[in-house]
Formats: C-alpha cells, sequence, structure tokens
C-alpha cells in the first residue's frame, strides 16, 4: 500500500477525481486547491449569461476564498 495523503476533488459534472498521494497534506491540499479554482473557473464559463452575474464573479473569486496554507 502506498503512503502518504490523497488528494480529490468534484469535477464540473460532480464526478470524483483522482488528483495523486502526496508527501504531506499541504501538498495534498494545494494540489486540491488548483483542481478546485479550475472547476470555479469552469463552472463559471459554462453557466455565463444563464445565470445571475453575481454568481459568475463570485466564481470567478472562488480563488480568493480558499486560503494557502492549512
Amino acid at each position: 500500500a502506498k503512503e502518504g495523503y490523497i488528494a480529490r476533488c468534484g469535477d464540473s459534472e460532480g464526478v470524483r477525481q483522482y488528483l495523486g498521494y502526496y508527501d504531506t497534506p499541504l501538498e495534498a491540499y494545494l494540489a486540491y486547491r488548483e483542481a478546485k479554482i479550475a472547476v470555479a473557473k469552469e463552472l463559471a464559463r459554462k453557466w455565463e449569461g444563464q445565470v445571475d452575474d453575481r454568481v459568475i464573479e463570485a466564481l470567478l473569486k472562488f480563488e480568493e476564498r480558499l486560503p494557502t496554507t492549512l
């Protein structure tokens, strides 16, 4: 069995994606954070013009809400 920390993240369709094994919790979190930000931007592009502009703005600024450290 592998040792370490697993990172997973749901994609824009809600399917859980495996991001990999990492040596530290911070490395795993940063991989998760990067994937989550990408999903938020993808959702913003997908729903632009179909939902309130405030929703799109919040998705595009999602990165600001996630800390860069644990």
